[in-house]
């Protein structure tokens, strides 16, 4: 930030003509959740600014669902909940943030059992297999995403390494799932 042209930049151009001249023609694409009347978005500016005012000024502008992510806090996550968000993912982004922040796993179970059975829990940050997959659901979570590893299969297979990984992530949470004697991922819920 911000972003300069250079030689990289110029081959990336000429690699992909119809996003450049698409780009060039129609302006750079925008995040329609930033693109709102009343609301700015900079990359560049400190987050410590945004609010609870912020998120009900979102919240009144923005009519689809709305998520928070980056939640590690019970409380903070209930209050989420009574200001209208319609799920909160748990999660450390990855560990990049703070690396003294709780670890996402170990306060899931607090969240879930603050917020309730129904309300919708998100749940990212040092998954790597489908055993890990089951422990989220385990503690708590409806949805779990991963990021990493797909990244690392990406780049070790391509489209091949990512279909081989999961097939081995679907591979694991049914052994897995097996060996806790349970039939589904919803099925492993204890709350």
């Amino acid at each position: 930030m911000p972003f300069r042209i250079g030689p990289k930049q110029f081959v990336d151009f000429a690699l992909h003509p119809r996003w450049s001249l698409t780009t060039l023609f129609k302006g750079r694409p925008e995040m329609s959740n930033f693109d709102m009347p009343g609301y700015s978005f900079d990359r560049t500016e400190s987050r410590a600014g945004a609010n609870w005012d912020t998120l009900a000024k979102l919240r009144d502008m923005w009519s689809g669902n709305l998520v928070v992510k980056g939640v590690l806090d019970a409380e903070d996550a209930v209050m989420l909940r009574d200001a209208g968000v319609d799920a909160v993912q748990v999660s450390s982004h990855g560990a990049r943030q703070l690396d003294s922040a709780p670890s996402p796993i170990s306060v899931l179970p607090a969240i879930r059992e603050a917020v309730g059975p129904d309300f919708p829990l998100f749940f990212d940050s040092g998954l790597r297999s489908g055993e890990d997959v089951v422990k989220a659901y385990d503690q708590g979570a409806d949805f779990t995403f991963l990021g990493r590893i797909l990244q690392f299969a990406i780049a070790a297979g391509g489209e091949e390494g990512l279909q081989r990984l999961w097939d081995v992530l679907r591979d694991e949470t049914s052994i897995t799932l097996a060996q806790i004697g349970a039939t589904s991922l919803p099925g492993v819920h204890k709350f």
